[in-house]
């Protein structure tokens, strides 16, 4: 009992407040990040329905969870199928046809892995984090809401949490 009130409390002061400003609603942690994902690609592509392929250790995690709870979003098995590749955890061995298009990843350290990543969406602390990078946005001429303002950074603040990390 003690532990499910640690994790209610855990959910209501970390999760809750840091996400209310993007307007999705969820029931578990697993859906909000499926949620603000969909909406976040939504916002950036300008469709309806967003193809999503999937890479890296995390792909079938994400497929199952993006099948369950992302209605506008549809998993391709190719990323030229694809309008969007999501990096999905760590990932040994990128398909070079991939690195052609729009990428986005679960992962911080993938920002400065792959240069044409547009931002990342993790979890630190228990608490859901979104970077966007500016040059990286203008480069596909992506414009975004206001909502998402505070989440967009310079290349150079970027470079400058890579040197922080030692990646």
């Amino acid at each position: 009992m003690r532990a499910l009130i640690g994790v209610l409390f855990l959910l209501l002061t970390a999760v809750l407040p840091a996400t209310s400003h993007l307007h999705v609603e969820y029931s578990v942690p697993e859906e909000l990040e499926v949620k603000i994902l969909q909406k976040l690609f939504l916002d950036i592509l300008k469709k309806k329905e967003v193809r999503v392929f999937l890479v890296g250790d995390k792909r079938e995690r994400y497929r199952k969870n993006i099948e369950r709870f992302a209605k506008k979003l549809k998993v391709v098995e190719s990323c030229k199928d694809a309008d969007i590749t999501l990096i999905a955890g760590f990932v040994e061995k990128f398909p070079r046809d991939c690195l052609e298009g729009l990428l986005f990843s679960t992962k911080r350290e993938n920002l400065f892995k792959f240069r044409n990543c547009l931002g990342a969406f993790y979890w630190k602390k228990g608490r859901p984090n979104l970077v966007l990078i500016r040059e990286r946005l203008e480069k596909h001429r992506i414009e975004l809401p206001s909502e998402y303002d505070r989440f967009i950074e310079s290349e150079v603040k970027v470079e400058e949490l890579r040197r922080g990390m030692r990646v």
